[in-house]
């Protein structure tokens, strides 16, 4: 492999993983929002706006599903 694409791979894994790691900073917010019983959709757009985060939605929501249990939550309340 070249060294063009090596960089370009290690710089994308890079992102990747600031972006998950920036969650960290705000789980205090994260999860008093959803005590308030704030939709994923809403709390991603919120922390969009006030904190410019760059992490995608699908990074985000599988971050609250592994850090908050968002998942178990749900269930409780189908059953």
């Amino acid at each position: 492999m070249d060294k063009a694409t090596e960089k370009k791979i290690l710089s994308y894994l890079e992102k990747k993983t600031l972006n998950k790691s920036e969650l960290h900073q705000y789980t205090e917010q994260i999860g008093y929002m959803l005590k308030l019983g704030t939709s994923l959709r809403n709390i991603y757009g919120f922390l969009q706006e006030e904190y410019n985060i760059k992490t995608s939605y699908s990074n985000f929501h599988n971050f609250a599903k592994k850090n908050f249990n968002f998942s178990k939550h749900k269930k409780k309340l189908e059953s």
